[in-house]
């Protein structure tokens, strides 16, 4: 039997426009047959899930694409909100 391949595999990280806090990472996957969304709407299901999760509103809310093999588990991360890129959070004292 040969292994589906997957047709899309995309990341996005929901974030706080002022500090770059990340609210909500967005994987979509989808295997071949499977209706494809357009970037525009991931980008949007994503913003929308960020926001039934969190207490802010969409307009301070961005949505930026990531590469899916940045995004590791358990990693303290956030947006640079000038060079709208993935960096390194640092650890507070006590976490």
């Amino acid at each position: 039997m040969t292994p589906q391949l997957l047709k899309t595999d995309k990341s996005f990280v929901v974030y706080d426009k002022k500090t770059g806090k990340i609210l909500h990472i967005h994987h979509v996957i989808s295997m071949p047959g499977s209706p494809i969304l357009q970037e525009s709407e991931m980008e949007e299901e994503a913003r929308n899930f960020a926001r039934s999760l969190s207490t802010k509103s969409k307009r301070e809310m961005k949505v930026l694409k990531v590469d899916p093999d940045l995004v590791e588990k358990n990693t303290f991360a956030r947006v640079d909100v000038k060079k709208l890129s993935l960096v390194p959070a640092t650890k507070r004292k006590g976490q």
